[in-house]
């Protein structure tokens, strides 16, 4: 009778997490569609990226301290630095030697970290195994074969007995020390290899302007008395789509 009723329940959680995996694959096909970028937090169970995700978004998630507290990955808009939005996605806590039935059964909420734009990996700096469980998430991620870029960010550092090397970014999801760095570094990241442009524009250009104005990573227009001078950087790919009207000379920038 106890077995049945445990293969019973593990029936209704496969089809749960089958239904929460189709509800993400149409929020994911809309997302891509608005193109705005994706953050996701990932991290050893108990590091703070529920936590982190509240204090960031402003929002009220289900903080528990236990295994697989987060099982239908919640997404929240936040603003980056520059004014432009970002979607921050938690996801479920990193074990070691995560079985290999447990990362086929949670493969639908893992799926946010292998289609993100970046990852957070999100760290508690005050375990003693920290750098540890950092290199535990790092291997998960191989297995599910995640190659998306990553920050590591150290949690807690306003608590006692935190330890965060030296040059690393340290913030507390409890204070709001450090956030702004954090995304200052989140945006860096998000930002793509770029050619700085000059173009000289006659004011019939309107229509080459707006296009401009659409995909620019950054642009400044003076305007002149004949013309509309634009410095701008631009993503390589919209750089030689729009290469007919550009003048001037092209220079690789990339930020350091």
């Amino acid at each position: 009778q106890d077995r049945r009723r445990i293969r019973r329940r593990i029936y209704e959680l496969k089809q749960e997490i089958a239904r929460l995996a189709s509800q993400r694959e149409l929020r994911r096909q809309t997302r891509e569609k608005n193109a705005v970028p994706r953050i996701a937090l990932v991290g050893y169970t108990n590091a703070g990226k529920s936590s982190l995700l509240n204090t960031l978004s402003g929002s009220s998630v289900y903080v528990e301290n236990q295994l697989f507290a987060t099982l239908d990955p919640v997404v929240r808009r936040i603003s980056l630095p520059s004014g432009k939005p970002a979607l921050l996605t938690d996801t479920v806590g990193f074990i070691e030697k995560l079985p290999h039935d447990l990362v086929d059964a949670f493969s639908s909420t893992l799926e946010e970290a292998t289609t993100a734009d970046l990852l957070l990996n999100i760290i508690d700096s005050t375990d003693p195994d920290a750098d540890r469980h950092a290199a535990t998430t790092k291997s998960v991620l191989a297995d599910l074969r995640c190659d998306r870029p990553v920050v590591d960010v150290y949690n807690k550092c306003d608590a006692d007995g935190s330890n965060v090397p030296a040059g690393a970014l340290a913030v507390s999801a409890k204070t709001g020390e450090g956030l702004e760095r954090l995304t200052a570094a989140a945006e860096k990241a998000l930002r793509p290899p770029s050619i700085d442009v000059h173009l000289s524009l006659g004011y019939d250009k309107g229509a080459e302007l707006a296009e401009l104005r659409r995909v620019a990573i950054e642009m400044d227009v003076r305007y002149e008395e004949t013309s509309m001078e634009v410095d701008a950087s631009l993503k390589c790919s919209d750089a030689i789509r729009l290469s007919p009207f550009i003048k001037g000379n092209f220079r690789m920038h990339r930020e350091e």
